[in-house]
């Protein structure tokens, strides 16, 4: 349809993006511009897009999560996008002409051994109607991701680094799941728990964030 039309420029554009700051991310990493991109995601990256409308002063926004894959771009035609900082504090990121929020997801922070740290965000409620336009860029979804660099040997340091690569921390104890797939399928289970539990009435999401039969003891 129309809708679909007018929407394949944008999609290029934001696929041409996403690979463009992989490759920037992969220099970033000691590694030649393509390592990232051939190890981790592949000849074919599973992308996601929506178009999201926020009605004014209704809801609660969306609550404070990281992104389950690789890079998530996103423009807005207001604010309303938050993003914590190191010390726990929230800022508030206004979109600005010409230009894309960009967070960084689990996946990345798994495949750098946690130099890349994903990026706790959050919406808040808004004050007038707000559109937005994420883009998701991920590995495949059977794809296995571990680190393709040892983040201590960098000749530059990053604080956290050393942190436990398979842990974030905007929601409390989270595990971060390996297989892209099943991170992915976690984080919808989080973060739509009425849908989840609509389709999925065998299935519950545990302490840790994982998913597993309801009931059963975990790693069942």
């Amino acid at each position: 349809g129309a809708l679909e039309e007018s929407s394949r420029p944008w999609l290029a554009a934001m696929a041409a993006a996403a690979a463009a700051l992989t490759k920037a991310l992969s220099v970033g990493l000691g590694l030649e511009d393509d390592e990232l991109e051939t190890k981790v995601l592949g000849a074919a990256p599973h992308w996601q897009a929506k178009f999201a409308r926020y009605p004014a002063d209704f809801g609660p926004g969306v609550g404070a999560h990281c992104d389950s894959g690789w890079l998530t771009l996103l423009w807005a035609d207001g604010p309303g996008l938050e993003a914590q900082t190191a010390d726990g504090s929230w800022i508030s990121v206004p979109p600005k002409p010409r230009c894309l929020a960009v967070n960084l997801g689990e996946m990345l922070q798994l495949a750098s051994g946690g130099y890349y740290r994903a990026t706790p965000h959050r919406v808040a409620r808004p004050y007038r109607e707000r559109f937005s336009l994420p883009y998701f860029y991920n590995p495949s979804l059977d794809a296995v991701v571990d680190a393709v660099v040892d983040a201590d040997s960098l000749p530059w340091s990053r604080c956290g680094a050393r942190a436990d690569v398979s842990a974030t921390n905007s929601q409390g104890a989270h595990r971060v799941a390996a297989a892209y797939g099943i991170n992915a399928f976690k984080s919808l289970a989080r973060s739509h728990p009425r849908v989840f539990a609509r389709h999925h009435p065998d299935l519950e999401v545990r302490r840790d964030g994982s998913v597993g039969v309801r009931g059963a003891a975990a790693g069942e």
